[in-house]
């Protein structure tokens, strides 16, 4: 039973992307949500980076809303920070997880890396995809609450998504 933080932190640590649900143990399964559980009830920013690197495309659609719900009860500017850092990362799967939760956790400081990833030409069409997502949060997070600022990079990443199959 994961009932504290070092439990908790440890059973993270000890599985570093989360799994999809048909490769999950019924044990893993109670103690994913014990973990989330334990994390929303006492938020502790050291959770943040183990979080926002454990995504992949395949991951339970159950546990990325507890993690997300999870990362938005932690420090604001450690999260983004987090997944900033994950955006920017050269390893492809953690790039992936900073996009999603990019996009779960809609955010204007994000635009620009998301952009860059667009332009690299070296992204593949999963992670181009989950890109286009985040933007598409973010374009819509900002729209409702009336701040246009961000129109440049929407500018920027439309046209090269319009015209990258062109390159």
């Amino acid at each position: 039973m994961i009932n504290n933080k070092e439990k908790a932190l440890s059973f993270l640590s000890k599985r570093p992307i989360l799994p999809s649900e048909i490769d999950i143990s019924e044990e893993e399964y109670v103690a994913y949500g014990e973990t989330i559980v334990w994390f929303m009830e006492n938020p502790d920013p050291v959770c943040i980076p183990l979080i926002v690197k454990s995504h992949r495309n395949d991951s339970s659609p159950y546990f990325e809303q507890g993690l997300s719900e999870v990362l938005l009860k932690q420090n604001a500017k450690k999260t983004t920070e987090a997944i900033l850092h994950a955006i920017q990362s050269d390893d492809p799967g953690i790039k992936e997880s900073g996009t999603f939760f990019a996009g779960e956790l809609p955010a204007k400081d994000f635009i620009n890396p998301l952009v860059n990833i667009l332009r690299d030409n070296k992204s593949s069409d999963e992670l181009i995809s989950n890109t286009v997502d985040a933007l598409e949060s973010i374009g819509e997070k900002y729209k409702k609450s009336g701040i246009d600022s961000i129109r440049g990079g929407w500018r920027d990443a439309h046209k090269i998504i319009t015209f990258s199959k062109y390159l």
